[in-house]
């Protein structure tokens, strides 16, 4: 299951057009990659933030939006959508209307098709942990007559508050995710839910302290085939973000190991978006800082790093696949990468400068050399598709999917063999 992990913001703009192709490509691009707008969501005026998306055997596109729920505010609960590919287009169904919190994050599905998500305010709360509501853990299930919601979890703020980012499903049916705030020490914790015949049972697996193992990790976990977890947290060793492994161990505890401590400036700061696990261990991510200080970089701070972790079998060790100049290739990614079977990355950035022109980020590709990683600007958003906050997902076509931060569902084909 492919999944990402996003930040959103709320701007009102006009209504988008449905099925409009609106796209600014490099002329590399043009070449390779055909852009096609699937679907435009009609939330009269509001922007719907779709998260980034998953894909079940049949070719239909799940996610969630930030915006258009059934709260008073229709700009503060979401909803959870399916695009179906049909002969004359894309058809969209609501198939949950949040009233009660954010949506934002991206759904995983199961083998039976039931999806899961989190929603990261409402539910329980409490004034010590949580302003607006701790969040809570939802399934959504498929019948014949519809989808039945069911709230698995909601978080107390003592055990884990505002829950960000994917969840991960492992063989047994568990559960696992992080939140961003919450726990003992008030930033942030790794949990587990186990189903009960009597429910679903919460454990938190770690609680972040706001040391050396990092703080607030706001994307979801990856799993590996012998039950460890991978994951980023910001703080950490020095202060620049952590990679971190829970250990499955006996009497279900988990042991916490931060495998990397960033070390700030060309190297990277603040890991973002899920990792990327490859055969042979080796992790693949983001830095939203760090990296290039040229032009607009020099004041940002960096515009961002795609990095691997090199798994030595004694340790890890950092290397810089790519730096961003944002008024070259974008800036400041917010998601993870994706792979394909040749070994190539995929994924966004969420904007950039070039001169005094706004680039609303980009969607890349990174491709391995014998002298090191060749990048390509596959689309540079516009005003009207917004930044990419997402990521994006593969099919066995290799057709990409991903969303815009505006109110846009797209699709990018490659050029014919």
């Amino acid at each position: 299951m492919r999944t990402t992990t996003r930040l959103f913001r709320r701007i009102p703009r006009s209504a988008l057009a449905l099925f409009a192709v609106a796209f600014t490509l490099t002329s590399a691009a043009l070449a390779q990659y055909t852009p096609t707008t699937l679907y435009t969501f009609p939330f009269n005026e509001i922007q719907a933030f779709p998260s980034g998306l998953i894909m079940d055997s049949a070719g239909n596109l799940y996610g969630t939006t930030v915006s258009g729920g059934s709260c008073i505010n229709a700009e503060a609960c979401g909803t959870v959508f399916e695009l179906s590919p049909q002969p004359g287009g894309w058809t969209q169904t609501t198939i949950y209307s949040s009233s009660t919190g954010n949506l934002g994050s991206p759904l995983i599905m199961d083998a039976d098709g039931n999806l899961y998500g989190t929603i990261a305010t409402g539910g329980n709360g409490s004034a010590k942990y949580c302003s607006a509501r701790c969040g809570s853990v939802f399934e959504l299930s498929p019948s014949s007559g519809g989808w039945t919601f069911t709230t698995l979890f909601s978080f107390h703020g003592s055990d884990g508050g505002n829950p960000g980012g994917a969840l991960v499903l492992d063989s047994a049916g568990n559960l696992y995710g992080t939140t961003t705030q919450g726990g003992p020490f008030s930033a942030g914790t790794a949990y587990q839910l186990t189903p009960t015949a009597g429910g679903w049972q919460h454990k938190a697996i770690h609680f972040f302290a706001n040391g050396n193992d990092g703080k607030q990790p706001n994307s979801g976990l990856t799993l590996d085939s012998a039950g460890n977890l991978y994951g980023v947290a910001a703080g950490g060793l020095n202060n620049a973000g952590v990679v971190f492994r829970l250990t499955p161990a006996s009497g279900g505890v988990y042991h916490f190991q931060y495998i990397h401590a960033f070390t700030g400036g060309d190297k990277g700061v603040n890991p973002t978006g899920p990792l990327l696990l490859d055969a042979t261990g080796n992790l693949f991510g983001t830095t939203y800082f760090g990296g290039s200080t040229k032009t607009i970089c020099t004041i940002v701070g960096g515009c961002g790093v795609i990095y691997e972790l090199q798994n030595t079998g004694t340790g890890y060790v950092e290397k810089s696949l790519h730096q961003f100049v944002a008024n070259v290739d974008g800036g400041n990614p917010l998601a993870g990468v994706v792979a394909d079977s040749s070994g190539n990355l995929y994924g966004t950035t969420t904007g950039g400068v070039d001169g005094k022109v706004k680039i609303f980020g980009t969607v890349f590709k990174l491709t391995p050399t014998t002298s090191g990683w060749t990048e390509t600007t596959l689309l540079t958003g516009t005003k009207t598709l917004g930044n990419f906050l997402s990521g994006v997902i593969l099919d066995s076509a290799g057709n990409l999917y991903g969303s815009g931060d505006g109110s846009q569902v797209f699709q990018l084909s490659p050029p014919a063999p």
